[in-house]
């Protein structure tokens, strides 16, 4: 994906931001742009959060009507990486799954396959 085309995508999704709409919709046609230009396995999951416990307060994900209860456990009582409440709290607000393992896999950080 080019440069130009990153650019659309922000420039769209912040343009969908200024329009009255529902939340499941914007999450939904965020999801379309998002499709786009970011490779991904199923599709995006969308959350809120609460701002001052960082709890889930509501989930979108396109195929998943339902949050799995044991996802939810695993989320705030399993050690794990890529946690929401790490990637929320973040100076980025973004997270990859390969950036949060990079150091833990050291074949990987020296450029060979695990």
């Amino acid at each position: 994906m080019s440069a130009d085309g990153r650019q659309r995508a922000v420039d769209k999704i912040a343009r969908l931001s200024g329009e009255p709409r529902d939340l499941a919709t914007y999450w939904q046609e965020c999801t379309e742009v998002v499709g786009q230009v970011v490779p991904y396995f199923w599709t995006p999951c969308w959350y809120t959060l609460d701002p001052a416990s960082l709890l889930i307060t509501s989930h979108f994900h396109h195929g998943l009507a339902e949050f799995p209860a044991e996802w939810l456990a695993a989320e705030y009582y399993a050690e794990d990486v890529n946690k929401i409440v790490d990637v929320a709290t973040s100076a980025s607000g973004i997270s990859t799954l390969h950036e949060a393992t990079v150091a833990i896999r050291p074949a990987v950080r020296a450029g060979t396959p695990t």
